[in-house]
């Protein structure tokens, strides 16, 4: 698949992110513990966003210096 590790965890997490076959993964993932399942996805907040965003440029820029 095409997708970061990140977003999976993510996913995990109870995020809901632009993953194929969202429920399908998560009923494997959480098969021999359910209860660890998310129970509904949520949107994540524009700060969460906008601070991964900021982490990955920071992330960027320290590698050139």
């Amino acid at each position: 698949m095409s997708y970061s590790s990140r977003d999976f965890t993510y996913l995990c997490q109870g995020e809901d992110v632009n993953i194929c076959y969202q429920e399908e993964f998560l009923h494997y993932r959480f098969l021999k513990q359910p209860e660890l399942k998310p129970k509904q996805l949520n949107t994540p907040s524009i700060f969460s966003i906008a601070n991964r965003n900021f982490q990955k440029i920071l992330g960027k820029i320290t590698v050139y210096m």
